[in-house]
């Protein structure tokens, strides 16, 4: 932190209009190490050495807080971009990055007292278990290894064996939803001799298969006794196909249901992952 930018900023925000380079407004704007954190390290020397050159831009203007604003959000988005690009395809860091945004506010109802931590294996459980089933090319055992890499380095060997087995028995859960789902799906063999489903159907199934697992993934956040998650894997696919079909109705309306709100918000963010 540099003290003379954060009183500027400061003034800024008082309403005041002040003069800011932009590499000053990339200082007090991103986190770097909070960026590189858990990157390879040719990674994390690509987004310091961007970065740096970053701060070296001295073109300089006069700001108010609107334009302050705006700039902020660019300087972001360019170094956002810049890090994306940059990990390319490593799904492993692309899916860790996305629940880290996805929790920036707790997004499930009654399930913000819980630590973070349980949270995010939860969710990624999920998100990595439908990145399987949706890419022929989803390298499971890649994004397994370098997720344990992950909580081991920020907490121990022995956090991560537990926390990798939870991940382990939530996709062994989630392969028997999904393998329940398709027995049940009628239109896998079509009375008619059709080839295949209209689309409209099969994505409603697709929701309904990740709604399911959510479901199950949202009571491992509360509890991972093995009873409990039994008896909500039992009741998944129905209780599935209930909110799928309130939130594709017009009759959906968040804040009626606590349960159906967490649903909807996990299922919208493994839509909006995999549409990007």
């Amino acid at each position: 932190m540099n003290y003379e930018i954060v009183m500027e900023m400061q003034r800024i925000c008082a309403g005041e209009e002040r003069e800011l380079t932009r590499g000053q407004i990339a200082e007090e704007t991103i986190d770097i190490k909070k960026e590189i954190k858990n990157l390879p390290p040719d990674k994390a020397r690509e987004c310091e050495i961007f970065y740096e050159k970053m701060l070296q831009d001295a073109s300089k203007k006069a700001y108010n807080v609107d334009t302050l604003m705006t700039e902020k959000e660019a300087i972001q988005q360019e170094f956002d971009t810049f890090r994306r690009e940059s990990i390319g395809n490593d799904s492993f860091h692309a899916m860790y990055d996305a629940i880290s945004e996805f929790f920036m506010n707790p997004p499930f109802e009654g399930l913000d007292t819980i630590e973070y931590g349980v949270n995010e294996v939860c969710v990624f459980a999920v998100l990595e278990y439908v990145a399987g089933r949706r890419n022929d090319d989803h390298d499971h055992e890649g994004c397994r290894k370098d997720y344990w890499d992950s909580i081991a380095q920020r907490t121990y060997d022995a956090t991560a064996d537990h926390w990798i087995g939870v991940y382990d028995d939530l996709q062994k859960r989630f392969d028997k939803i999904w393998a329940d789902a398709d027995a049940q799906d009628p239109a896998k063999a079509p009375a008619d001799g059709s080839a295949a489903k209209t689309a409209p159907a099969a994505d409603r199934a697709l929701q309904e298969k990740m709604a399911a697992c959510g479901i199950l993934a949202i009571a491992a956040i509360r509890d991972q006794d093995a009873f409990s998650l039994d008896m909500v894997q039992g009741g998944a696919l129905q209780k599935a196909k209930e909110v799928v079909g309130e939130f594709m109705s017009d009759n959906y309306e968040e804040g009626r249901s606590d349960f159906t709100d967490n649903v909807v918000r996990l299922l919208r963010f493994l839509n909006e992952f995999f549409t990007v």
